[in-house]
């Protein structure tokens, strides 16, 4: 199942570059127009986007929040694997399933502990 997070950073990605319509969702994430409209019935009634029927969907405060929270994540974690030395293509797929699970307090840790590096 794609959860809530991972429409909140497609709609934040596709939204850069233009209006974003229920079947740019569903080309951007393989799913049927049905299981799309379901999550956006569901992410308005949370307060993450705003949308009118077959109308442009765009983030409201809370979801562009959230998506920057998970932006910032993202770009972390896979600075922080490319140290390691894994590859740019799998640090990026490893980055997209860790930052919906890891704690700010870890992504916190590691962008300090990238900053003591490029320091030093």
């Amino acid at each position: 199942m794609i959860r809530i997070e991972e429409y909140i950073e497609t709609i934040y990605k596709l939204s850069k570059n233009r209006r974003v319509k229920v079947k740019d969702i569903c080309e951007h994430l393989n799913l049927s127009p049905s299981t799309v409209s379901e999550m956006i019935k569901k992410l308005k009634n949370l307060g993450y986007i705003e949308h009118e029927k077959y109308g442009e969907i765009r983030l409201t405060e809370k979801g562009e929040n959230l998506a920057k929270r998970l932006d910032r994540k993202h770009t972390i974690l896979k600075e922080f694997f490319i140290f390691l030395g894994i590859d740019e293509k799998t640090a990026d797929e490893d980055a997209c399933k860790i930052e919906h699970i890891i704690s700010e307090k870890t992504i916190s840790k590691i962008e300090e502990f990238l900053k003591k590096m490029k320091e030093g």
